[in-house]
């Protein structure tokens, strides 16, 4: 009968301690939302997103975060997985931004710009330190004129 008496005590106090867990979550969230109350913010709500315009280069997560593309052109790799659903960012110099385009998802009007530098307008929140946001309009940058060196080459040989 001891071993019985053993577990039965070791089960009562694991449902005191849950019992006291559960509790010091209670009052942790009527705590917070007490305060975001004071504050005027409704709990779970994000603020009002800012128009905001964004230069990096489109990018799927998968292949980001894990470093591999399949075959030889990471380009066509990361527009196969945007056109598959992965997750589409944009990689700025700050890091990156997650990239939406409300319920339909962003993945038609980022895939033909997988893996190239653009410029992303649309509105932008920020919660719990991630940054997104809802595309407006995306353009493809203008590529850099070629160097002055090589049109002096080509004058100098038409001559």
């Amino acid at each position: 009968m001891t071993g019985s008496t053993g577990v039965r005590s070791a089960r009562g106090f694991l449902v005191c301690l849950l019992a006291v867990v559960a509790v010091g979550l209670f009052l942790q969230a009527a705590s917070t939302d007490s305060a975001l109350a004071q504050e005027g913010k409704v709990p779970g709500a994000a603020d009002m997103p800012a128009i905001a315009t964004l230069t990096g280069k489109i990018v799927d997560l998968q292949c980001y975060m894990t470093g591999k593309h399949e075959g030889d052109d990471p380009a066509k790799c990361a527009a196969a997985c945007i056109k598959s659903g992965v997750p589409v960012a944009l990689e700025t110099k700050d890091g990156l931004v997650i990239l939406g385009h409300g319920m339909t998802g962003a993945a038609k009007m980022l895939e033909p710009l997988a893996m190239q530098e653009v410029e992303v307008k649309g509105k932008l929140y920020e919660k719990g330190g991630v940054k997104y946001v809802d595309v407006l309009a995306v353009v493809k940058k203008a590529e850099p004129p070629a160097p002055a060196e090589e049109e002096a080459d080509v004058e100098e040989e038409k001559e």
